[in-house]
């Protein structure tokens, strides 16, 4: 069995090995090296970047900015040898923010003001133009009841109501065509028991 060497005693940690070290120069006497305990210097550190955490990410951003391209090229390589961190930081952020970016991609998918969307709604009672029913549908991935989707003109993009999934599936389904509709209606009728 090898015997390690202590190489100094912290008051707080106890005997120390040399990796649990931090050297560093001192300011005063250049050249010199001080010892001292990893973890105290880690605690040290925490409690540093708690106290002054505002001041910190200030101090981070300017940098960020005057260092810019230096910035992204170290994220870039940081998102690619990380994709897993990356990967469930963007998920939980989806989720925590589901409504916030609903409304915004209305905004920019049909240029529709959030406010717009909430008006519609109510005007609606939270119901289906079309089959006057609330949405059943859950969202596989939060399990919640989905919001009535908006509804619009391929062609114009112009935003026509919110419907239940059904019934925007039904409509998608025949093409908007009324002619379509029309000949499915007769059909039906022709076909009733």
């Amino acid at each position: 069995m090898k015997m390690t060497e202590i190489v100094k005693i912290c008051q707080k940690h106890g005997p120390l090995i040399r990796e649990q070290i931090y050297e560093h120069s001192r300011k005063d006497r250049p050249g010199s090296k001080t010892k001292k305990c990893r973890l105290c210097h880690l605690e040290k550190n925490t409690r540093y970047r708690e106290k002054n955490r505002a001041k910190l990410s200030v101090s981070t951003k300017d940098w960020q900015n005057k260092n810019r391209e230096h910035y992204n090229a170290w994220a870039r390589e940081h998102r690619k040898s990380n994709p897993k961190k990356y990967s469930e930081a963007q998920k939980k952020y989806r989720r925590q923010n589901a409504e916030k970016i609903y409304l915004s991609s209305l905004k920019y998918l049909y240029d529709i003001e959030p406010s717009e969307y909430q008006k519609v709604l109510a005007a609606q009672n939270d119901l289906c133009a079309i089959c006057k029913q609330p949405e059943i549908r859950r969202s596989r991935t939060a399990g919640k009841v989905s919001k009535l989707m908006l509804d619009h003109c391929h062609k114009t993009a112009k935003f026509r109501g919110l419907l239940c999934h059904t019934c925007n599936i039904g409509i998608g389904s025949f093409k908007d065509s009324i002619e379509l509709m029309e000949e499915a209606i007769q059909y039906l009728k022709e076909h009733k028991d």
